[in-house]
């Protein structure tokens, strides 16, 4: 299967929700930058602080729209 990089995947079951990651999804991890940057240490790019987490996501979807990766974000 060819992955298409246009089209919006959701994988869902009863314990998880993985939709695509967009610009917005900045204020639903804002927390985990400022509260939690431990879990950012082994990340090749950090997402610690507001200006980490920006340039997280921003690189992020970079690399959607450059057909390089598909990013997600997590629920459960």
């Amino acid at each position: 299967m060819l992955l298409n990089f246009q089209f919006d995947y959701f994988i869902e079951n009863d314990e998880v929700l993985l939709r695509p990651l967009v610009a917005d999804d900045v204020d639903n991890l804002m927390c985990f930058a400022l509260h939690e940057p431990e879990l950012w240490k082994y990340s090749l790019v950090s997402a610690a602080g507001e200006q980490g987490m920006k340039g997280y996501i921003s690189s992020a979807l970079e690399g959607r729209r450059l057909k390089k990766d598909y990013p997600f974000i997590v629920y459960n």
